[in-house]
């Protein structure tokens, strides 16, 4: 369904994105 295929790039997305700002406070935090 587009619903189900809604879901599953809106929960990638949101992985990708969480990925991405937690390496930024990592890199910010710890100096990397």
């Amino acid at each position: 369904m587009e619903v189900s295929f809604f879901i599953a790039t809106f929960k990638i997305v949101t992985m990708l994105f969480m990925t991405v700002v937690n390496g930024a406070n990592d890199h910010s935090i710890q100096g990397r």
